[in-house]
């Protein structure tokens, strides 16, 4: 990739006018992003921990919500039986 982005620029120096600045720099950054993006998907795809984490990032977390379901009547009175509890000790 970064091989290809380069002959635009190579073009422009030996031939002068037939490949302007902008489209030499245009071409490199769409290859250089190009190759980022396909680097990083090849670790993933390749890499055994970083597709297991990005699985786990991505599609877990959309796939099931009721694992972060919170039942607030509960956790409150769990919360307040626990600082009944610290008050009693404290004060004793």
């Amino acid at each position: 990739m970064h091989t290809v982005s380069l002959i635009p620029s190579v073009v422009r120096t030996y031939y002068k006018d037939a490949v302007t600045f902008s489209d030499s720099w245009f071409a490199y950054y769409s290859a250089h992003s190009l190759n980022c993006i396909l680097t990083k998907l090849t670790l993933i795809a390749c890499h055994k921990r970083m597709r297991e984490r990005f699985q786990r990032f991505f599609y877990s977390r959309l796939s099931d919500s009721s694992q972060y379901f919170l039942d607030t009547a509960k956790y409150t009175d769990d919360h307040f039986s626990q600082m009944q509890n610290v008050w009693q000790t404290t004060k004793k």
